[in-house]
């Protein structure tokens, strides 16, 4: 089942590739070059690799690799279903996207700092019955020469039987995410310290940042700040800092 749901996505994507290619003489960006041939951002956002990268397909959730050799992002099917997809650089130029190796209905990746582990969530099944869960659970992969290798889900220390997502990890080991598991039908953001290969158990941020519904986190790499999204707060909905 899983390789004729990658051939089905394969053939959809097959034509946002070929677009791609025939936009390529129309003053799209080259494949070479740090940011895809793109000059280093700037103050004022404009679309990243168009018709490279930003194809109109719905594109979200990217990440490079620390030495800038890898590029994940997710793309939203019209079907719904989301795929990590995965580009990298050999011999000064990019390569085109293609669905990641170990993709199927996943997305969210982070890469942690070190370049060693490659987070995402999923609803792949977790037992022998191969029925895919109803809520999404926080995986990763290792770099072990040089190939994402080693599959495993996080521990019952992280992972619920509510969606759990948006991992990000900062380099002194310590996971934070968003998860449904506070309850009434809220998102709050947990944070669960390192030790060694494994989590401690997760704990809930205070409730002066978990009083609505919080997601899509980011934490910078040495705490002192962490952006977020809220929905339900006086203010507009948004990011928050």
């Amino acid at each position: 089942m899983k390789n004729a749901i990658l051939i089905i996505l394969t053939i959809i994507l097959l034509g946002c590739i070929t677009k791609q290619t025939e936009n390529k003489e129309m003053n799209s960006p080259s494949l070479s070059g740090k940011y895809f041939g793109q000059t280093a951002p700037k103050l004022t956002p404009e679309l990243f690799a168009p018709n490279i990268i930003s194809t109109g397909m719905s594109e979200l959730n990217a990440c490079f690799s620390p030495d800038y050799n890898e590029f994940f992002y997710s793309i939203r099917m019209l079907n719904k279903q989301i795929v990590i997809m995965s580009v990298s650089y050999v011999n000064d130029r990019w390569s085109e996207p293609e669905i990641a190796c170990f993709s199927g209905k996943y997305a969210d990746p982070f890469i942690s700092l070190d370049g060693k582990w490659l987070y995402f969530i999923s609803k792949r099944p977790i037992d022998t019955i191969q029925i895919a869960k109803e809520d999404y659970d926080i995986w990763r992969l290792e770099k072990i020469d040089g190939q994402w290798s080693n599959l495993e889900r996080l521990s019952s220390n992280i992972n619920s039987e509510y969606d759990d997502v948006y991992p990000t990890l900062i380099k002194q080991g310590t996971l934070y995410y968003s998860s449904g598991k506070a309850g009434n039908n809220k998102r709050d953001i947990f944070y669960a310290k390192g030790k060694g290969r494994e989590f401690e158990p997760s704990i809930k941020l205070l409730d002066r940042i978990n009083n609505h519904w919080e997601g899509d986190v980011y934490v910078s790499q040495d705490e002192d700040y962490m952006i977020f999204r809220s929905l339900g707060r006086k203010a507009e909905k948004g990011l928050y800092i």
